[in-house]
C-alpha cells in the first residue's frame, strides 16, 4: 500500500492505493492517521479510489481511524468509487460510515463550494 498526502484549502487527502492488508500495512496507516491528527487539520477526506483489496485487518484500521478521528472532533470523508469495497463497507459497517463517490463530493461538503471552485487548489503533496 502506498499513501500520499496533500491538502486541498484546509482539507487533508490520504490518498491511498495498492493494498491494505496485514498488519504492518494496518500500523502503517494508523500512524499517518494520528500524525495527521498531531498536526491539529480538522477535515480529512481517505481517498479509497485506488485500493485494489481491503482485508479483514485493513478494514479493522480503516474503522479505527474513523473512530480516533471522530473522538477528537474531526470530520472524516472516505472517498470509494469501486463498487467492490463499497459494497464491503456497507456489509460490515452499514450505511452508518461517512461514505462519498467521488472526491469533488467530499470537498464540496467540507466547503460548501462546487469542485470547480477549488480545483487546482493543491497547496502540498507529500508521500509516506
Amino acid at each position: 500500500m502506498n499513501i500520499q498526502t496533500r491538502t486541498i484549502r484546509d482539507i487533508l487527502i490520504l490518498d491511498l492505493s495498492g493494498d491494505l492488508k496485514g498488519s504492518e500495512e494496518a500500523t502503517t496507516l494508523l500512524n499517518t492517521i494520528r500524525e495527521v491528527l498531531k498536526s491539529g487539520v480538522i477535515k480529512i477526506v481517505i481517498n479509497l479510489s485506488d485500493l485494489n483489496f481491503v482485508d479483514d485487518l485493513g478494514f479493522g484500521a480503516l474503522i479505527s481511524g474513523y473512530t480516533v478521528i471522530s473522538n477528537q472532533g474531526r470530520s472524516l470523508k472516505f472517498v470509494i468509487s469501486t463498487k467492490k469495497i463499497r459494497k464491503l463497507f456497507l456489509k460490515i459497517k452499514g450505511p452508518c460510515l461517512p461514505v462519498v463517490d467521488s472526491e469533488q463530493a467530499a470537498i464540496e461538503y467540507f466547503t460548501g463550494w462546487p469542485p470547480e471552485a477549488v480545483k487546482g487548489q493543491d497547496i502540498e503533496n507529500g508521500n509516506r
